[in-house]
């Protein structure tokens, strides 16, 4: 268990304030996506490509932007920040109290600053989020949430954690996993691992990761879904935190207050998953 000592406990859940800095910090992480889908090197797929998470910050950040350049999203304060690792130089915004086109300005006067090309920085990104920030009728308060902020990016950091051991151990089996990042779509932090099968073509995989919450959980939750549905008759036991879904997906879920509830850690939440892991696998197989 390589990352235990990263998991730092949360004592708690609080729905509604939660769902403010998830809402929130959604929004600001659009910011990093219009910039990286603007101007990353290499230029990214439609879809996206994930961000990555800098643990002792608490960030998530784009690829280089330039050599050397990023754009940084610090969640417990919710600022945006751009870096440049040559000039070791940097550049910050909070975002309370801002409105969303006072933060458009800010960012494509650094883009300017730091030669990077802006010319499709408006174009619509190629996914839609629920309640968008957009305009100036609307501002971000990020301080009256800071600790909900911070308890968001203390659960990012715990699956991200988790999901690197995840995917390091599935690469070591000889099967395909894809880097472990943070999806700006959803804010999902998440790895794809590839179910390689005897006679199958393309093989399945399965989703394993983190949600800051969405309309059938308005809470965090870690999950394990597979690209088909699983098939067995009925769904083998997760054991005593974990259960099925079968709302709008289906796939193995361990809530945010389940794990507080039992006071569960890295190697039961772990434990979780690889059992769900294993399970799906042999369903697709």
């Amino acid at each position: 268990m390589m990352n235990a000592s990263r998991w730092r406990a949360i004592d708690r859940v609080a729905p509604r304030e939660l769902g403010q800095a998830r809402h929130q910090t959604l929004n600001a992480v659009q910011w990093l996506a219009r910039v990286m889908m603007s101007c990353a090197l290499p230029p990214p797929a439609r879809g996206g490509r994930p961000l990555q998470w800098i643990d002792d910050r608490r960030a998530l950040t784009t690829p280089d932007l330039l050599p050397g350049i990023t754009l940084e999203l610090l969640i417990p304060s919710l600022s945006l920040e751009f870096k440049d690792r040559i000039d070791r130089t940097s550049e910050r915004v909070e975002l309370d109290r801002r409105t969303p086109e006072q933060i458009d300005t800010w960012v494509l006067i650094e883009m300017s600053h730091r030669g990077l090309d802006a010319t499709s920085y408006g174009a619509p990104l190629p996914w839609q989020i629920a309640q968008p920030m957009t305009g100036d009728d609307v501002e971000f308060a990020a301080r009256a949430i800071q600790g909900e902020l911070t308890t968001l990016a203390n659960w990012l950091s715990n699956a991200e954690a988790l999901l690197q051991e995840i995917a390091s151990d599935w690469l070591a089996a000889g099967f395909p996993a894809t880097p472990v990042g943070c999806w700006p779509q959803g804010l999902l932090m998440a790895t794809l691992l590839t179910v390689t099968t005897a006679d199958r073509r393309p093989s399945p995989t399965l989703s394993v990761g983190l949600s800051p919450g969405n309309e059938y959980y308005n809470e965090p939750f870690f999950y394990v879904v597979p690209s088909e549905r699983p098939r067995f008759g009925t769904p083998p036991s997760l054991g005593s935190i974990g259960h099925w879904n079968e709302r709008g997906f289906t796939g193995a879920v361990l809530t945010a207050s389940s794990v507080i509830e039992t006071k569960s850690r890295y190697d039961e939440v772990l434990a979780f998953l690889m059992t769900s892991i294993a399970q799906c696998r042999e369903a697709l197989s």
